[in-house]
């Protein structure tokens, strides 16, 4: 399979994201240290304050977005946190270091850190997503998993391209459906409108268009080859 590592494979309308240029880059999950440097020279001067929330350091929220009871979002000095016009964050969010999220982004509860999130997307109840570049419009159902570290701590390699991060979650293309209980492997690559199933195991690259239907059956003997393949 040709796996494909270029953002554009990926996000098709990046214009009206509020940092275009974070998707210059050669190879998608590039987009990540690309986002750092963005961050890094953000000046945040104030941060708005929400009722029943706790908001501690560097964090940019957009003009529009509702910030709702029981979230809590925490900055460190050299990570802030960027969130766009018009979302609605929480309850019970918790978004933590080196964030980017676009406008018109629906967070409930879920935990995200040191991921890059596009315009329109939803992810409204408990989930994590780590380390990951979202695409726009996507919608992510409830137990979603983006894993984004390794149990030997080694680096992530994609399809077995060394990538050279320690940490790294999943890319998920522009209008996918992340069904409930789907969970992603560190270095998961998912093209454009890919639709999961719901307690779907995904390792590598899913080409655009795809729907992922797996049978109880054939996700445990899946799992059990991953195991001896280890």
């Amino acid at each position: 399979m040709n796996v494909k590592t270029n953002s554009e494979y990926y996000f098709r309308k990046k214009d009206d994201f509020p940092f275009p240029e974070i998707f210059d880059v050669k190879n998608v999950w590039e987009i990540l240290g690309k986002k750092d440097e963005i961050l890094r020279k953000i000046m945040i001067e104030k941060t708005i304050e929400f009722d029943n929330c706790i908001i501690k350091g560097p964090v940019f929220i957009g003009e529009g977005t509702e910030i709702r009871p029981f979230t809590c979002i925490i900055a460190g000095k050299n990570s802030p946190v960027y969130i766009g016009k018009n979302c609605k964050i929480g309850p019970h969010a918790y978004i933590r270091n080196s964030v980017i999220i676009g406008d018109n982004v629906e967070i409930g509860r879920t935990e995200v850190k040191g991921s890059v999130i596009l315009n329109g997307t939803k992810s409204m109840h408990h989930g994590y997503i780590g380390d990951s570049v979202i695409g726009r419009e996507v919608n992510i159902a409830t137990s979603f998993d983006s894993g984004n570290l390794k149990h030997t701590g080694s680096n992530v390699r994609v399809c077995g391209i060394e990538t050279g991060r320690r940490k790294l979650g999943a890319i998920i293309g522009d209008y996918c459906k992340m069904a409930c209980k789907t969970t992603l492997y560190p270095g998961c690559l998912i093209g454009p409108n890919v639709w999961t199933d719901e307690g779907s195991v995904i390792k590598g690259f899913v080409p655009e268009n795809t729907f992922l239907k797996m049978s109880i059956k054939y996700k445990m003997e899946a799992l059990k080859e991953e195991y001896r393949k280890e």
